[in-house]
């Protein structure tokens, strides 16, 4: 018999959000990020990115190489400067890979300094290498950055961002734009759902 009273057991309330946690997981998201989301609304991705922050025929010939563009285009967007940025990608991507599966990546780091959350979402004309736990290449990649004092919010944009990315059809019309406007438009209004 299962004990409830956190002394060993698992809580019924633990039970209860195994699913969810199981699909966040997926994103390489924890369950603080899950307690995040239930305490309040999901950031919103028109909240994060901007047209200028979006790359849709990016070259990268590498991980690193992917990295350092999408940093340059960061501090573009911030008053931060690109090594710094760099540098803190790279320091989250030693603890594990921001590479979720099916060519789609969503690197992020906290940086202090920064006063907003920031995305850059680039599409790659040519997938790279990115240690993704289902070891393809990726060819999407929304990178987040967020205030070191963000907390939950931080938490919220990424849940945000992994669940349009697990949606086959976003990500289908994503691979198949090549214009940051329409790219852009996906990313801030996806289409519905059909039902059939």
């Amino acid at each position: 018999m299962r004990q409830s009273d956190g002394l060993g057991g698992t809580p019924e309330w633990q039970e209860s959000r195994g699913h969810r946690e199981d699909e966040l997981a997926d994103a390489g998201l924890t369950c603080l990020a899950l307690q995040a989301v239930e305490d309040g609304e999901p950031m919103e991705i028109q909240d994060i990115v901007e047209l200028r922050g979006v790359l849709p025929r990016l070259r990268a010939t590498s991980k690193k190489h992917l990295l350092q563009e999408l940093a340059g285009r960061a501090a573009e967007l911030t008053e931060l400067h690109e090594r710094t940025i760099f540098d803190a990608l790279l320091e989250r991507e030693r603890l594990g890979s921001t590479g979720s599966g099916k060519g789609i990546a969503i690197p992020h780091a906290r940086l202090p300094g920064l006063k907003r959350l920031v995305g850059v979402f680039a599409r790659l004309e040519q997938p790279v290498e990115f240690d993704a736990v289902d070891g393809r290449p990726v060819d999407l990649v929304f990178m987040l950055l967020a205030p070191a004092s963000a907390g939950a919010d931080h938490l919220k944009a990424l849940s945000n961002i992994s669940r349009l990315l697990r949606k086959d059809e976003v990500v289908e019309r994503l691979r198949g734009s090549d214009r940051a406007e329409a790219i852009f438009a996906l990313l801030i209004e996806p289409p519905a759902r059909s039902a059939a």
